[in-house]
């Protein structure tokens, strides 16, 4: 996980999965634990500072796997940048934009 002067950027997170109390620690702070896209949780918790929000950004498709057509509609399974196999997704061909 990269750090940003000092603070968590979880580019892969998609939601806070719980919020924990922080009576453990002096400050009582409270604590998030979060998951990844695929629901999977991130290892560890997180003080709220030190998540950030990102915004939603483009992401590359590395290669397309397969392409069908159902009821008319054209659809390909990719292969995400960065990203591994399991990440792998149906996409409408309308969704994809060429550059």
């Amino acid at each position: 996980m990269p750090l940003l002067y000092g603070i968590a950027y979880i580019s892969k997170a998609s939601r806070v999965l719980k919020r924990q109390n922080g009576w453990r620690h002096s400050a009582n702070k409270p604590r998030k634990g979060i998951c990844d896209q695929d629901g999977e949780d991130i290892k560890g918790v997180f003080y709220e500072q030190e998540l950030l929000k990102t915004v939603a950004e483009t992401t590359h498709i590395a290669e397309v796997l397969k392409t069908r057509r159902r009821n008319g509609v054209k659809d390909h399974f990719v292969k995400w940048i960065g990203y591994s196999d399991k990440h792998n997704r149906w996409i409408r061909d309308e969704d994809i934009v060429q550059n």
